[in-house]
């Protein structure tokens, strides 16, 4: 027996939705234009951001600001034939699209997925998350974008950085070749923060070489770091900076750190963790940071604190650092900036 919900009080229709998952909220606005008018009246307030990963498909997930429950999948994938797995095939009308090939799928890790299948992925993404941002008012939060099922680089950025302006995360990971790896670097673009996952081919002899790439947001994490030269490290400007698989020498860590002991200027971070896979020597990095009216001196320390060239606290810690993905430690140096 069907339940006709169209038919029931207003009220009474509002409760039914609560209860429901994103998907079925999402299908059930396909129905009718009264229906959809309905859901949008609900979600007037923001209560799910978008998270997309490109890679071969085009995946878009829906997760609850509060993450209080699993999110919903939706994936765009290329019309071929009716991809395997699919089941109860269906078509519905999303954006300028009136008959789209849909189905249910039950991926092998369990998840429950609606897949669309279109000409164009890249139309196809646009046009499901602008009919999802329409009816429940929800931000593209974050882009991920899989080197290693993409062949165009450079356009999938490019479209990246267009189709969505306002996006808050941008993260990269595969491989690539050095030169790509430098063109992303300069061309990713992001309101807030940056995750440089990608392993480049190989690195320059001489990174001191490389053009220095201003870089200015709020949060810069990047992978693989052994690029970054000491010119490059001072040219980002970011509350919180990650490199990971520093190729720096102790004396160039001491130098970095003197710089902010005797500049007058602001720091241009709060945060920064500088971390590699060896061993450092604490004196050589530590060497004439210590302000003159501490006592006892910094020999063997793991922690030093000294005041910056325009009178900020800076701590420095040199511990071990570990990671879940990918799972690795890494050892390296904690610099927090404190007003």
């Amino acid at each position: 027996m069907t339940l006709p919900i169209q038919k029931l009080p207003i009220l009474v229709i509002h409760l039914i939705l609560q209860t429901m998952g994103f998907q079925d909220m999402f299908l059930l606005t396909r129905i009718s234009t009264k229906m959809k008018r309905i859901v949008q009246r609900m979600g007037r307030i923001p209560k799910h951001c978008l998270y997309v990963t490109i890679g071969r498909t085009i995946m878009i997930q829906i997760q609850t600001m509060t993450y209080d429950r699993y999110p919903d999948l939706m994936n765009v994938v290329a019309r071929k034939n009716d991809p395997p797995g699919w089941f109860s095939p269906f078509n519905m009308k999303i954006g300028s699209v009136a008959c789209l090939p849909s189905a249910f799928c039950k991926y092998s890790d369990g998840q429950n997925v609606v897949e669309t299948c279109w000409n164009d992925i890249k139309v196809g993404c646009d046009e499901l998350c602008n009919e999802i941002i329409e009816l429940f008012n929800t931000p593209v939060r974050s882009v991920t974008l899989k080197l290693y099922r993409r062949t165009n680089y450079q356009n999938e950025i490019n479209w990246t950085n267009s189709t969505f302006p306002n996006l808050v995360i941008f993260e990269l990971i595969g491989h690539c070749n050095f030169q790509d790896y430098m063109w992303m670097i300069k061309n990713a673009k992001a309101t807030e923060e940056l995750h440089f996952g990608m392993e480049p081919s190989g690195y320059p002899v001489n990174k001191n070489s490389l053009v220095v790439i201003p870089l200015e947001l709020k949060h810069i994490e990047i992978e693989h770091g052994k690029w970054v030269s000491l010119r490059q490290l001072e040219a980002i400007k970011s509350n919180y900076i990650m490199v990971k698989e520093a190729d720096l020498t102790d004396s160039e860590i001491n130098e970095f750190l003197m710089n902010l002991k005797n500049s007058k200027e602001k720091p241009k971070f709060k945060e920064l963790y500088i971390l590699f896979d060896r061993q450092s020597d604490t004196t050589v990095v530590f060497e004439g940071l210590q302000d003159e009216d501490v006592l006892e001196p910094n020999i063997g320390l793991q922690e030093l604190v000294f005041k910056t060239g325009n009178g900020q606290k800076c701590a420095v810690t040199y511990n071990l650092f570990e990671f879940e993905r990918p799972a690795i430690d890494l050892l390296g140096y904690e610099v927090l900036i404190e007003d």
